[in-house]
């Protein structure tokens, strides 16, 4: 069936198809008011070196071991990694942090930070994950420099560069929306072409039980009006006739008796 016959059937059945459509609308209206909002917080911590020089032939650089491995990308890359660990998350949902969240360094490698991301159900409890993971940064690289005897001005610190902030992701609830739509579409369509099915086997079905009717209707040779009185014959006669007309109805009736007739 080509475009214009399916726009043939359903113009047709259109209110049929009308009213499929408004449904599939008040189902996708209260999808859209049940399924909530994603919320999505990023931040961004760059790493900061100390005022002093780092070059091998400062003494003191090699007293903040941190600063042994070139840049500082590969400490972004390690502060990271231990934010993701499972000993850290377990840790950080005892401080308040829910939800799932990434923390991945600069993926050019070109500048040392570390790219914080969490998706949290409400948006309270994602502004307050996104900031504790913001604060554990700077807390941690503080702790391990600590831990390494590190002087304090040979330390590297850290700047918040992209302040927390939470939006709201609605990509999850028009996914959803647009599913139910796409089903009501194609369902409202099948029900069009269900009622131009049904409106061309209806016919069909009374065509079927007139000519049964008419098979199944005695002739009406057969058959004498209601106190009708036939005229009067003598007895030989009458039976007679009353015979012939017995054998010309099981002839008409059954043609197979005749056969049966002339072989006695």
């Amino acid at each position: 069936m080509d475009f214009w016959a399916s726009m043939t059937v359903i113009a047709k059945h259109w209110r049929v198809f009308t009213a499929a459509i408004l449904l599939t609308a008040v189902a996708t209206v209260g999808i859209l008011k049940k399924v909530h909002p994603a919320y999505e917080g990023k931040s961004t911590v760059l790493l900061v070196p100390p005022k002093i020089s780092t070059t091998t032939t400062n003494p003191q650089a090699f007293q903040n071991p941190y600063l042994g491995f070139g840049n500082l990308n590969t400490v972004a890359a390690i502060l990271a990694a231990d934010q993701t660990n499972p000993a850290t998350q377990a840790q950080l949902v005892k401080e308040g942090v829910s939800g799932s969240f990434t923390s991945n360094p600069d993926p050019n490698g070109n500048i040392p930070e570390v790219q914080i991301t969490v998706t949290g159900a409400t948006e309270d409890a994602t502004r307050t994950s996104i900031n504790i993971l913001t604060n554990w940064v700077g807390q941690r690289l503080t702790q391990e420099q600590v831990k390494a005897g590190a002087p304090p001005e040979t330390w590297i610190t850290t700047s918040v560069i992209s302040p927390p902030f939470v939006s709201a992701d609605n990509k999850s609830r028009f996914r959803v929306a647009a599913a139910v739509g796409g089903i009501g579409v194609g369902l409202s369509v099948a029900s069009a072409f269900a009622a131009e099915s049904l409106s061309r086997r209806s016919p069909n079905r009374r065509t079927g039980r007139r000519e049964r009717d008419d098979r199944l209707e005695v002739p009406a040779q057969f058959t004498r009006p209601s106190g009708e009185v036939g005229p009067a014959v003598d007895a030989q006669q009458a039976g007679t006739g009353q015979e012939n007309q017995g054998t010309r109805l099981v002839n008409e009736v059954n043609p197979g008796l005749r056969n049966v007739q002339r072989r006695d």
